[in-house]
């Protein structure tokens, strides 16, 4: 009994210590646009990669990965409509520089769970500077879609959205 009495503030020390301390957490992140696409919507995201770069601070940075999909309330034939996008591009605002990245793609759409219907693209490792970014392309609707706009060019712009947040040790032990 009298050992746990002894524990108990030693315990008691350590875990309020430990509460008080924070992790600072720094995200290099950009804007995420979105497109008009007839009953549904393009949308476009570049995640970055994250890393713990001490014990108190961690980081999204490059490489980012750029996710692109399509996203539509109904298509006629789900296993016959494939979207086919050309002629993108990735362009630096700042500098004028372009990012290689494949020039052409294709996805089929499939149900979700929530009933839309999605294709997606995903281009990895791509190597940004932390600047605002174009994204152009082509799109294409082929097979039985069923849309009205079965083809556009469409620009995207991806806008830097930097934030840091402080991280309480308990909300990192609870996963936060």
């Amino acid at each position: 009994m009298v050992k746990f009495q002894r524990l108990l503030p030693m315990l008691a020390v350590l875990l309020i210590s430990g509460g008080c301390s924070m992790k600072i957490h720094k995200d290099y992140a950009f804007t995420s646009p979105e497109h008009p696409l007839g009953t549904g919507k393009i949308n476009a995201k570049l995640r970055g990669t994250q890393e713990n770069l001490e014990n108190d601070v961690s980081v999204n940075h490059a490489p980012y990965e750029m996710l692109l999909w399509f996203s539509v309330d109904h298509v006629d034939s789900p296993a016959d409509c494939l979207v086919a996008i050309s002629s993108v591009s990735l362009k630096n605002l700042e500098t004028g520089e372009y990012v290689p990245i494949p020039e052409s793609d294709s996805a089929s759409f499939r149900q979700r769970s929530d009933g839309t219907y999605h294709a997606s693209m995903n281009y990895k490792a791509l190597g940004l500077s932390y600047s605002d970014h174009s994204l152009q392309f082509s799109y294409t609707l082929v097979g039985m879609c069923g849309l009205v706009a079965s083809q556009a060019s469409v620009t995207m712009n991806f806008k830097r959205d930097y934030s840091e947040r402080k991280i309480t040790f308990w909300d990192t032990l609870m996963g936060v």
